[in-house]
């Protein structure tokens, strides 16, 4: 079908599915290259790569591919969950955490959001440019809670 039908990027998908799932992540990941250099940006072809690159073990690339996608291209929850998993197993948690904040606030969790950003400063070692991001993201979720003293308390306490 890829051959009769190269821009079809479901059929290119399944094609280095199909050939990940059979052992050949070598011809899986050169097809996923290949299918980048032709639709760079595809959001359903970013996250079957990156979902692929880090079950290979290479969650380092596969952060670096979806970060790149998160850049330019407005993040769906399932991104942000990604990209927050591809941290994490590249040993990155302040930023696994980060990532999430991003999650909890597109699903509109803003105290789960605030919770994350919290952790992610916590987090040791987190590298000084990364603790002024985590900062200047806490201020701006801190921007959306109400001034009221009591409804402020019930979001970040919960109920």
């Amino acid at each position: 079908f890829v051959t009769e039908n190269p821009t079809i990027i479901a059929y290119r998908i399944g094609e280095a599915e199909a050939l990940q799932a059979s052992g050949a992540g070598d011809k899986a990941m050169a097809v996923y290259r290949e299918a980048q250099r032709l639709f760079p940006r595809n959001i359903p072809l970013t996250i079957s790569h990156a979902e692929a690159l880090i079950a290979a073990g290479k969650p380092a690339e596969a952060h670096a591919l979806l970060l790149d996608l998160l850049n330019n291209v407005e993040a769906t929850p399932e991104q942000l969950r990604l990209i927050a998993r591809a941290a994490n197993a590249e040993g990155d948690v302040g930023n696994a955490y980060f990532y999430m904040s991003y999650y909890y606030a597109s699903i509109g969790n803003l105290r789960l959001s605030i919770n994350q950003v919290r952790m992610a400063l916590e987090t040791p070692g987190v590298h000084t440019v990364d603790r002024a991001r985590f900062e200047a993201r806490l201020k701006q979720l801190m921007d959306y809670l109400p001034d009221n003293p009591r409804d402020r308390s019930a979001i970040l306490n919960g109920p």
